[in-house]
């Protein structure tokens, strides 16, 4: 498709703004979860599953997107979505009883979905090569600008305002980047894809293609571990800063925002690194950085689990090293099959979220909500990052230079 110069550049921009506000919701209201705990009158594992509800409906409907978006077109969907979006976030601002705002919260999952896989789709539509992965290590920076940024508004506004304030400021987001969308992103399928026949069959064909490729598989793995990993740490990180040291919310929330922030830092250094060096020494800096966070929070777990410095620092480990293998392991998995781009996304979101989906629910069920249980088991989690990193650094990365 050709794009005029404003298009080619203001395109991106629309669907990171989206991406942006979309996935704040997931942990906008995360520093809220204490006090929304009195509030609907539940329990810590009740206001921990509001998260995992969410993000599993984002995976499970990411599969549905993903196909039909390759049949019928990408704009059409995402609109729908972000309508139902729209309903969801209604639902959870005007919710009395936490079995409304659950149902809101599966609601808000289908725009999250919509835009995470067909959003994804639609660059891979419009770029290819490097400029590709040039906007994909831009879209690294939309991730930990959302999950960042967003307890600290949330916090701030439930501070003030109570916690139904963080679901209107992301419901005014979300409505004006659906009327930008509406406005400036063309469909972007060609017509010549959009004429494949679907079926049931077709698309569990499909997927079982990408399932039995050696390389979607390694790429999506320690993408999906690295998310389980940030998964835990949000779902808790509240709970073990107020409830097992005593911090105010004013404080936390700081504590909360300092490895997204150091994310967000080392994501534009990982873009020259990986012009400069190449995809070897990416992942090869960021399996050492995942070695040595397995190291620091393994520690911390045992001799430091009630200093929020440590605490805090430990984590900054991991979600910084993440800067330098997240890029190219997306990019990797939607270019293996280029006329399913969308169905590549979608299994590939679905991957991620249900094994952090099936990790954190683990960690609810099993472990308390102290850093010596949550921190241990991210621990062996980065363990098992850190081995498959240096198999694909012995294995596979090889093989593409080849």
């Amino acid at each position: 498709m050709h794009l005029t110069k404003k298009q080619h550049d203001i395109i991106p921009y629309i669907l990171f703004f989206g991406s942006a506000i979309l996935f704040a919701t997931m942990d906008i209201y995360v520093p809220s979860l204490p006090d929304m705990q009195t509030f609907f009158n539940t329990t810590e594992d009740v206001m921990q599953w509001t998260l995992t509800v969410n993000f599993m409906a984002t995976a499970i409907l990411g599969l549905f997107f993903g196909p039909v978006s390759d049949r019928f077109g990408r704009k059409k969907l995402i609109q729908i979505g972000v309508v139902i979006y729209l309903i969801g976030t209604i639902m959870c601002i005007a919710s009395k009883k936490i079995d409304v705002f659950m149902i809101g919260r599966l609601l808000q999952a289908f725009g999250s979905s919509a835009q995470s896989v067909i959003g994804m789709a639609i660059i891979a539509d419009l770029f290819s090569g490097i400029e590709r992965a040039k906007i994909i290590a831009i879209t690294g920076i939309i991730y930990p600008i959302a999950f960042s940024s967003a307890p600290f508004i949330g916090g701030k506004l439930s501070e003030k305002y109570g916690w139904q304030a963080s679901f209107v400021f992301v419901f005014l987001g979300v409505f004006i980047y659906f009327v930008l969308f509406s406005k400036y992103i063309p469909e972007t399928l060609k017509p010549s894809s959009s004429k494949k026949f679907l079926s049931l069959k077709s698309t569990f064909v499909n997927y079982s293609l990408f399932l039995k490729n050696r390389l979607f598989l390694l790429y999506a793995s320690i993408h999906t571990l690295t998310i389980a990993v940030f998964m835990l740490h949000l779902a808790n990180s509240s709970f073990f800063y107020k409830n097992q040291m005593g911090l105010p919310m004013n404080k936390y929330i700081y504590l909360q925002a300092i490895p997204c922030i150091g994310q967000i830092a080392m994501t534009f250094l990982s873009k020259y690194i990986l012009k400069k060096y190449g995809m070897r020494s990416c992942f090869k800096m960021g399996g050492i950085g995942y070695g040595l966070g397995f190291l620091a929070l393994a520690l911390t777990a045992i001799f430091f689990p009630t200093n929020p410095y440590i605490v805090c620092g430990s984590i900054c480990i991991p979600y910084v090293s993440s800067t330098f293998v997240f890029a190219i392991s997306i990019t990797k998995a939607t270019e293996i099959f280029p006329d399913m781009a969308a169905t590549s996304s979608g299994l590939f979101s679905f991957l991620r979220t249900i094994i952090g989906v099936i990790l954190l629910g683990f960690g609810i069920i099993i472990l308390d909500t102290t850093v010596e249980h949550v921190y241990s088991f991210m621990a062996l989690i980065l363990a098992a990052v850190t081995c498959s990193i240096f198999y694909i650094l012995k294995t596979t990365l090889k093989e593409d230079h080849r």
